[in-house]
């Protein structure tokens, strides 16, 4: 009946701190079921979440779209510091999407990539790689400036099913993603 905590390195001259206070918290999401799989923050200390959203009422502001277009959509939000909403989307076409991974640049730019996967035909590209979807499923990768508006979207896949599982975005902007 012993509860025991390892650490590293420990300077004793310093405040041990176990069990941090909560600065805040929030429930985020809209009427169905709604899911966040992947979450980053910004030089600025700004959270970033990606997921997936069923709902038909999920709160939006300063959005790419502002209505789910499909069964389920990806999700990409950005709260500040103090736990607001800064702008928030769905993201998607008439299938089911997901976004699994979001990735921020380190620097002041804080250009930001998401990545997941798309059984949408009409999923919104801009300024694609490959503009045609492949089938089953198809990789999507997407870049998005720090105020949420898109600077290009891209399918990634053949005829199988692809996902995208982590994505990485240098401060040189050059957005790097792996999946199967």
């Amino acid at each position: 009946n012993t509860v025991r905590f390892e650490r590293d390195c420990y300077n004793p001259q310093q405040q041990l701190v176990i069990d941090p206070g909560v600065v805040w918290s929030t429930y985020y999401g809209g009427g169905a079921n709604d899911s966040f799989y992947d979450v980053v923050t910004d030089v600025s200390q700004n959270v970033l979440l990606c997921g997936q959203t069923a709902s038909v009422n999920y709160p939006t502001e300063n959005a790419i779209q502002s209505f789910n277009s499909g069964f389920k959509d990806a999700c990409i939000v950005k709260l500040d510091i103090d736990g607001r909403r800064v702008w928030a989307t769905y993201y998607g076409g008439g299938g089911e999407d997901y976004a699994t991974s979001i990735d921020v640049m380190s620097n002041n730019t804080a250009d930001i990539a998401v990545a997941g996967m798309t059984m949408s035909s009409n999923f919104p590209v801009l300024n694609a790689l490959q503009s045609i979807y492949g089938g089953i499923s198809d990789a999507f990768v997407l870049k998005l400036a720090p105020d949420g508006e898109r600077i290009w979207a891209t399918f990634f896949g053949g005829s199988s099913a692809e996902t995208a599982h982590g994505v990485g975005i240098a401060n040189s902007g050059i957005v790097a993603f792996m999946g199967n």
